[in-house]
């Protein structure tokens, strides 16, 4: 395996969708990090979409060896540019690359965009970072490529992401996690993939050097931004200024948080809350 060197400090943001990855994303931006060519709305990295989120790769999961090659190429076309990186790729290749993608609104004209995308120019930016929620998924294989690459995985509470609409990893991922969702995912379903990707995710990072995994409680953040982003400076070793921290506080709020209160009591079984409070999260009474 051959390990790739980073010039600039390399960071990734990961996490379930709705786990509030975007004010991570956010954060990095605040701190100078080029987060990557082409973003939507949330600021997911569609390069990364465009290379990892795909049809044939959900059907059947790919070798390592897959990973690892469009893992190079990743971070090729992050740091050369897209078109420089894609300029010997045929029209069919690049044509099956189009027809391969899964969801995150990359039409033909956002994949024009893409493929267009130039070189950064590093002298401007602090770090080369992207978010985008199914990194996670391929964590093993970034960490063989970039050993020294840092990851913040954030996670919101359980019962809060089981009660959301945006189950689309689960469709995606879920069988290759041992959980079959059916057609019509539901909350315990949605549950049980919570557990399973965040528990994997945890103990990939426990695996990784230290210092070089945090893990970001969306819902702790919520609740202590400035104790939380403080932390995180910490790992990143940088400094966001008070404004940008002021900002950020006027931004979010605990409003976001604790849905699951909002359902019947019996929604979730005890030992479903009891999983979810071991992972740090309130989940109210134990029924």
């Amino acid at each position: 395996m051959v390990v790739q060197s980073v010039p600039h400090q390399m960071v990734a943001i990961g996490g379930l969708g709705g786990s509030g990855t975007r004010i991570a994303a956010q954060i990095l931006q605040k701190l100078d990090f080029y987060i990557g060519p082409t973003l939507n709305l949330p600021l997911d990295n569609l390069l990364f979409t465009l290379l990892f989120k795909r049809h044939d790769w959900i059907r059947e999961f790919p070798s390592d060896a897959e990973i690892c090659g469009m893992i190079d190429l990743f971070s090729s076309a992050m740091r050369d540019g897209v078109g420089q990186t894609f300029e010997h790729f045929s029209s069919d290749e690049i044509e099956n690359m189009f027809s391969n993608i899964v969801g995150n609104g990359i039409n033909s004209a956002r994949f024009k965009d893409i493929l267009a995308s130039p070189a950064p120019d590093m002298d401007l930016y602090s770090g080369m970072a992207w978010k985008e929620p199914n990194t996670h998924v391929f964590l093993p294989q970034f960490m063989q490529r970039f050993p020294q690459m840092k990851y913040i995985h954030v996670i919101r509470n359980g019962l809060d992401m089981a009660l959301s609409g945006n189950r689309q990893q689960l469709t995606n991922w879920g069988r290759h996690y041992g959980i079959e969702a059916g057609h019509a995912p539901d909350t315990h379903s949605q549950l049980n993939f919570w557990l399973a990707a965040n528990l994997r995710a945890i103990k990939l990072g426990q695996e990784m050097k230290s210092g070089h995994f945090y893990l970001l409680n969306f819902d702790d953040l919520c609740l202590n931004f400035e104790v939380e982003v403080r932390l995180l400076e910490d790992f990143l070793d940088r400094k966001i200024s008070e404004v940008d921290i002021d900002n950020f506080v006027q931004s979010i709020g605990s409003s976001s948080i604790g849905r699951f209160r909002n359902a019947p009591p019996n929604t979730f079984s005890s030992s479903e809350r009891k999983a979810v409070q071991e992972l740090g999260f309130v989940v109210d009474e134990l029924l």
